[in-house]
This record gives structure tokens, C-alpha cells and sequence, in this order.
């Protein structure tokens, strides 16, 4: 019986890119491969091995990527819509422009990996390692970041309206003129964090931890400080003193 694993380079279009909708393909070998616009549609490619693998402009809609090695992967303007990616292991992939609304990123690994610009509306990060990761410009509106692992991470001019962070640890992110409103960052770590010119209105800030965090320029109106308190205008740094817990 002919195996689709052993000859997915077979599978090309007219135009010779690579056409292999809805195969199981888990456990496959493409280390290195060039899959430019592959359309890897409703695939399942459990720990498969795509080290360093080409993927740009790929469509993997529905695809099931649970545990697969995606290290240093160029996934740039890719199509992952969602798409399941638990467990997967993307440190340092490229991942920029790319089409991530509704994907399930629980634990995965994405030190280091570069999200600029990308798509990540409604995605469920829930305790992924992004430590250094580059999330500049991403749409991240209602994405479930609880308990992650953001450290380092740039964030500037992202949207993250309507998220949740709780239990998040975000020392030293850059959230310099992020869209916030609405966030919840109920008992995060934000020592650090520079929410410099920020839109701030109504995010959830209780029992947040704050030492060293600038505020200077954002707009914190109806915002839920870290005592639990409402942002009051005409003592602004009420509930903004440093804490050590």
C-alpha cells in the first residue's frame, strides 16, 4: 500500500507546490524541507520533525501539530487558523505575519520565536514559554495567556484587548502604546513592565505585583488597580506604589 509518508513530495500541484489535505503524516521526517504554500489542510502531524523546515505562506488551517519539533521554522505568512499546537516546540521560529486566530498554543515553547504582525486573535496560550519572544504589532484580542511565561518579551503596539493574563509572568515586557482595554491581569508578575503611553482603560490590575513598572502617559480610566481599588484621576498614584511579595 502506497504510504503517504514516505512520498509526500509526490503530492505537488501544477504549479509545483506540495497538496496533501487531511493525511496523517504524524511522527513524519521534513527536517530542513522547503514546503513554500504547502497546503497542509486538516493534516495531522504529530511530533513531526520540521526543524528548521521552509514554510512560508503555508496553509496548515486545521491541522494538528501537537508535539512537533518546529525549532528555528520559517513560518512567515503561514495560515495556522485553528490550528492545534500543544506541546510544540517553536524556540526561535518565524512566525511573522502569520495566521494564528483560534490556535492552541497550550505549553508550547516559543522562546525567542518572532510574532511580529501576526494574527493571534482568540488563540489559547495558556502557560506557554515565550520568554524573549517578539510579539510587536501582533493582534492578540481575547487570546488566553493565564500563567505564561512572557519575561523579556516585546510587546509594543500590540493589541491585547479582551485577554487574560492572569498569573502571568510578565517582568520587563514592553508594552510602549499597546491596546490594552479591557485585559485582565489579575495577580501578574509586572515588575519592570513598561506600559508607557498604553491604552489602559478597564484593564484588571488586581493583586498584580508592580515594582519598578512605568505608567508614565497611559490611559488607566476605569482601570481596577492593584489594591482592588478604581483608577482615581485625581489621585493617579493611589495603588501605584511598588510592591514586594
Amino acid at each position: 500500500m502506497d504510504n503517504p509518508r514516505s512520498r509526500f513530495f509526490d503530492h505537488e500541484t501544477k504549479t509545483g507546490t506540495i497538496a496533501l489535505q487531511g493525511l496523517d503524516l504524524s511522527g513524519t521526517n521534513m527536517k530542513g524541507k522547503d514546503l513554500t504554500r504547502a497546503s497542509l489542510v486538516n493534516c495531522i502531524l504529530c511530533n513531526a520533525n520540521l526543524h528548521g523546515t521552509i514554510l512560508i505562506k503555508a496553509n496548515l488551517t486545521n491541522s494538528d501539530l501537537t508535539g512537533a519539533i518546529l525549532q528555528d521554522a520559517i513560518l512567515d505568512e503561514a495560515c495556522l487558523k485553528n490550528s492545534r499546537l500543544r506541546d510544540a516546540y517553536l524556540w526561535k521560529a518565524s512566525m511573522q505575519e502569520c495566521n494564528l486566530q483560534n490556535a492552541n498554543l497550550e505549553n508550547a515553547f516559543l522562546e525567542g520565536a518572532n510574532l511580529q504582525n501576526s494574527d493571534v486573535k482568540g488563540g489559547i496560550l495558556r502557560k506557554a514559554k515565550l520568554s524573549r519572544a517578539n510579539f510587536r504589532g501582533a493582534i492578540l484580542q481575547g487570546a488566553n495567556m493565564d500563567g505564561c511565561d512572557l519575561t523579556e518579551c516585546g510587546m509594543q503596539m500590540v493589541v491585547l484587548k479582551d485577554a487574560t493574563l492572569k498569573k502571568a509572568d510578565l517582568k520587563h515586557v514592553d508594552f510602549r502604546e499597546a491596546r490594552l482595554m479591557d485585559a485582565d491581569f489579575y495577580q501578574a508578575d509586572l515588575e519592570g513592565v513598561s506600559f508607557k503611553n498604553a491604552h489602559m482603560e478597564r484593564v484588571n490590575l488586581a493583586g498584580a505585583r508592580i515594582k519598578d513598572t512605568d505608567f508614565s502617559g497611559a490611559n488607566l480610566k476605569e482601570a481596577i488597580m492593584p489594591d482592588g481599588m478604581e483608577f482615581d484621576p485625581k489621585n493617579p498614584g493611589r495603588g501605584l506604589m511598588s510592591q514586594d511579595f
